[in-house]
C-alpha cells in the first residue's frame, strides 16, 4: 500500500521529509495492522516448517521399514536367457541354494521388484472376501510383487498380523498375500 501510494505521488522529497510523528494516528494504525499480520504469518510459517522438519527428520531416522545394511541386490532375469517358468523355478532354486552356502551369507530372499521401486510391478485384480465393492465392479486392480519364503527375514520385515509366505506355498495351493 506504501508502494502504490509513493508511485502516484509526482514529488517525494517533501513526503521523505515529513516525520512519522506528523503523520495521523489512522494512517499509522493501518501499518501497525499489515506489519503485524505479516509478523504473525512468518511466526506461523516457521511454527508449521520447525514441525515438518522435525517429523521429516524422526521418520528419515528410522529408516524405510527394511533392512538397507549388509544387503547385496542383484537383477537376474531368465527370460533374456530363454528359460521357460520350468527352468527358471530350477534355477532360482539352485541359486538360493549356492548362495546360501557362501561364506558371510546370513539369508537369502527373492522377489520379482526392487523395493521402493515401482518398476516390473504386477497388475493383479483382486476381490476382497466380505468387502462390498460399487455397482458394476467386480474387482479393484492392484500392483504386486512375488516373494520367496525367505525375502522378509532376508529384509528383516516385520509382519503386524497374519503369516508370511512358506515354501509349502505353492502354484498348486490357495493363494497367500501379504498387504504392505
Amino acid at each position: 500500500v506504501p508502494a502504490v501510494r509513493a508511485a502516484r505521488l509526482r514529488d517525494l522529497s517533501n513526503t521523505l521529509r515529513v516525520s512519522t510523528s506528523d503523520q495521523g494516528r489512522s494512517r499509522l494504525w493501518g501499518r501497525h495492522a499489515l506489519v503485524a499480520g505479516q509478523v504473525a504469518l512468518s511466526l506461523a510459517l516457521v511454527t508449521v516448517a520447525v514441525f515438518l522438519y522435525r517429523t521429516f527428520s524422526n521418520e528419515f531416522e528410522r529408516g524405510p521399514g527394511f533392512r538397507t545394511n549388509h544387503v547385496l541386490l542383484v537383477n537376474v532375469n531368465p527370460a533374456l536367457g530363454g528359460y521357460d517358468p520350468a527352468r527358471t523355478t530350477a534355477l532360482f532354486e539352485q541359486l538360493g541354494r549356492r548362495v546360501s552356502g557362501l561364506a558371510g551369507v546370513t539369508s537369502v530372499g527373492f522377489t520379482s521388484a526392487m523395493p521402493m521401486s515401482q518398476d516390473y510391478r504386477d497388475v493383479v485384480p483382486v476381490a476382497p472376501e466380505g468387502f462390498r465393492l460399487p455397482p458394476g465392479v467386480d474387482n479393484l486392480i492392484v500392483q504386486a510383487s512375488r516373494i520367496d519364503e525367505g525375502y522378509l527375514g532376508t529384509m528383516d520385515v516385520r509382519l503386524v498380523a497374519g503369516r508370511g509366505i512358506r515354501a509349502s506355498d505353492t502354484a498348486d495351493t490357495p493363494l497367500v498375500m501379504l498387504v504392505n
